[in-house]
């Protein structure tokens, strides 16, 4: 376990998520997320595989210990899902059951579907209209119309619970310099 490990290194795992400031691709408008509508791939324990759609934090109801069940999901989370949402729902492997809905299902697999973006000035660039004369993008996104700006400061931001990965230069870097410093307090002796 690492301690003390500095924000900028952590990568979230959600690809977009609420408070992260976007630039749209192509119109150059300014925004940040409110709000993300994920794809959630779910197998239950008999095999069977769907795809919720468009999913927001209070559609699925978590199962696994976490400390906010308004988190966004990950894979190996445990959750359940209403008959409703389980009828609406893309299936990959089997068919629906109503049976489903009294059971719990692991998450494979999050990918953002959807993002409402609150759009809050036009960057022109040279070449294009003033400001004032630009139309902004619709409010939802798909999140491949967006790029992330990730120097900001939410990536300083997480909230309890939140899942993160860190690349595996950083990880190796900062297991090096533990090594270091726990040689260091302990003398250099190391007990074997």
């Amino acid at each position: 376990v690492l301690h003390r490990v500095p924000t900028e290194l952590l990568q979230p795992l959600a690809a977009c998520r609420p408070g992260a400031l976007v630039l749209h691709a192509h119109s150059r408008w300014l925004g940040r997320v409110d709000e993300v509508y994920d794809n959630v791939q779910l197998a239950f324990d008999d095999g069977a595989i769907c795809k919720v759609l468009r999913t927001s934090a209070n559609s699925l109801s978590v199962h696994s210990a976490t400390m906010d069940e308004q988190t966004w999901f990950w894979p190996s989370m445990r959750v359940g899902a209403s008959k409703e949402t389980l009828r609406r729902a893309k299936w990959l492997k089997g068919d629906f059951r109503a049976a489903y809905a009294s059971k719990h299902a692991t998450v494979m697999r999050v990918q953002a579907a959807q993002a409402l973006v609150r759009w809050l000035t036009a960057c022109p660039s040279e070449g294009s209209e003033a400001a004032a004369t630009i139309e902004p993008p619709a409010e939802m996104q798909r999140p491949s119309r967006l790029l992330e700006l990730h120097d900001h400061h939410a990536r300083r931001c997480w909230r309890l619970g939140e899942h993160a990965a860190i690349k595996p230069e950083d990880l190796h870097r900062l297991r090096v310099e533990h090594t270091m410093a726990s040689d260091i307090s302990d003398g250099g002796h190391r007990s074997q």
